[in-house]
């Protein structure tokens, strides 16, 4: 019995495997190392990174100073403004709560940029099939810990 096989069989097998084995991996290679240039360059922006800071520094600062209640008690006729149980009067009280609200909306605004930002990153690891953490996860809980630990050193 004889067996052949022709020249073209032997270049169409060789010419897969280098496809398979060699142009394949470089091609996956070559796709994430674009990926994570595009995350880095267009995504992980020097504006995002002041965003996460402000937010920390805002996130630190509610709840150092704003996480009591604030109300008004109304006894008998006698109007007391109160901030964490201490009696204040209304223009403190009034002022409390405008900065109060404004650090809120700020801190809403910037959590919103920087969640769609993560959410985007989180879909190109996702989709792109990269078992990578979220850096903008990882920075912003280093930024939450390095605003912390500012404050308690400043206010020690």
């Amino acid at each position: 019995m004889d067996f052949t096989v022709s020249l073209g069989t032997l270049l169409k097998i060789a010419g897969i495997s280098v496809g398979t084995y060699v142009l394949l991996p470089l091609f996956l290679v070559l796709r994430d190392y674009l990926l994570w240039q595009i995350i880095d360059r267009f995504i992980i922006t020097e504006d995002l990174e002041n965003k996460i800071n402000l937010y920390s520094a805002c996130l630190v600062q509610w709840n150092n100073e704003y996480v009591g209640s604030a109300t008004i008690q109304n006894t008998a006729g006698i109007v007391r403004y109160c901030i964490d149980e201490a009696d204040v009067s209304k223009e403190e009280l009034t002022s409390y709560r405008e900065n109060r609200d404004k650090l809120q909306s700020e801190m809403n605004k910037t959590i919103w940029f920087i969640q769609r930002r993560s959410n985007l990153v989180s879909w190109l690891l996702k989709h792109y099939k990269q078992d990578s953490d979220n850096p903008i996860k990882l920075m912003h809980e280093a930024s939450n810990l390095r605003a912390k630990e500012s404050y308690e050193k400043n206010n020690s």
